[in-house]
């Protein structure tokens, strides 16, 4: 639990600097500013998962898409909080309703992209499995 914990919080640093360092147009604050950090939020989640199929324990413990959405909840949390104060900073706006908007965009996009990176992982990952066995 603490790793993916882990695991899903440095995604979220990581997607938080890249959305701040992209979001330079005055006016304009964007969760995921172009399509790479889409991608980028997807590769890093694949990697989580398959770092979480590689080290953590196959057969016990919470089936793999529920891992995915922990590591990818705990990311949406770091993220949600980061584009909030986002909000607040580059559009000197100090609206609720706005920080809880963008909050909770990013949330509910991270865990979507968490549950599309876990089942590709889980695809993968029985592939492979049924390719070994033959």
């Amino acid at each position: 639990m603490k790793n993916r914990l882990f695991s899903g919080v440095m995604i979220g640093v990581i997607l938080s600097i890249y959305s701040w360092m992209l979001n330079t147009e005055v006016g304009l604050v964007s969760i995921f500013p172009d399509l790479f950090s889409i991608i980028l939020a997807l590769g890093l989640m694949s990697v989580a998962m398959r770092r979480e199929l590689k080290h953590g324990q196959k057969r016990e413990g919470p089936p793999l898409w529920k891992r995915g959405i922990e590591i990818s909840l705990s990311s949406g949390l770091v993220l949600g909080i980061a584009s909030a104060t986002m909000v607040s900073v580059k559009l000197e706006i100090s609206s609720g309703f706005l920080q809880l908007f963008v909050f909770g965009g990013a949330v509910i996009s991270l865990v979507l992209i968490g549950f599309i990176s876990s089942w590709i992982t889980h695809l993968l990952y029985t592939r492979s499995q049924n390719s070994e066995a033959v």
